[in-house]
């Protein structure tokens, strides 16, 4: 999948609206609580983004990589002092900035924001592990858009996810869908 800086940015401006005190965490784990929710009642994800396993969770792969150049335009960014001794980032929209979600996807937005939006970053996160899509993908690679229809479906047995993982012959289809589709959409 080839991520639009647009629609991306639009997506990250309707969440910064939304949450107040909003972490870099929070945001990872938000957008790919909407993508995969999309997908799996769309067909399509919102921002057209991959997301990899990383230990933190499901990480944007183009927004990581092009972090200051994605957000600039559409948010403003603060380093805020916590109780620990340490700074924290908040992100908030800019008044200025008019990026607009067609109507279904703002609702499914809208929805993950309203069940999900006052986590954490760190419960976030936790629930993001506990997510069959991540659990069922070596760290390091992309989270197949193919197991969209799975993130709510329940929470996963150790011993589901590593059945998962050792079935060799539906990983290579998956990573094999993923590969097709983007190099269908680059043609």
């Amino acid at each position: 999948m080839n991520a639009d800086f647009e629609k991306l940015r639009s997506l990250i401006a309707h969440v910064a609206r939304s949450r107040p005190k909003l972490g870099k965490l929070r945001l990872f784990k938000l957008l790919y609580l909407i993508d995969f929710s999309a997908h799996a009642e769309l067909g399509h994800s919102v921002s057209g983004e991959c997301y990899e396993n990383f230990e933190m969770g499901p990480v944007p792969v183009t927004l990581w990589k092009n972090f200051s150049r994605i957000m600039a335009p559409c948010t403003n960014i603060e380093a805020v002092p916590t109780p620990l001794g340490f700074d924290e980032q908040q992100i908030t929209a800019k008044d200025d900035f008019t990026g607009v979600l067609p109507h279904d996807e703002a609702a499914i937005a809208d929805r993950i924001l309203a069940q999900f939006g006052s986590f954490s970053g760190n419960s976030l996160k936790e629930l993001t592990h506990q997510q069959l899509p991540y659990l069922s993908t070596p760290r390091g690679d992309i989270i197949p858009y193919g197991l969209a229809g799975y993130l709510f479906y329940r929470k996963p047995k150790p011993e589901d996810a590593e059945s998962i993982r050792a079935n060799k012959p539906l990983m290579e289809r998956l990573r094999g869908a993923v590969l097709a589709k983007q190099n269908h959409e680059a043609a």
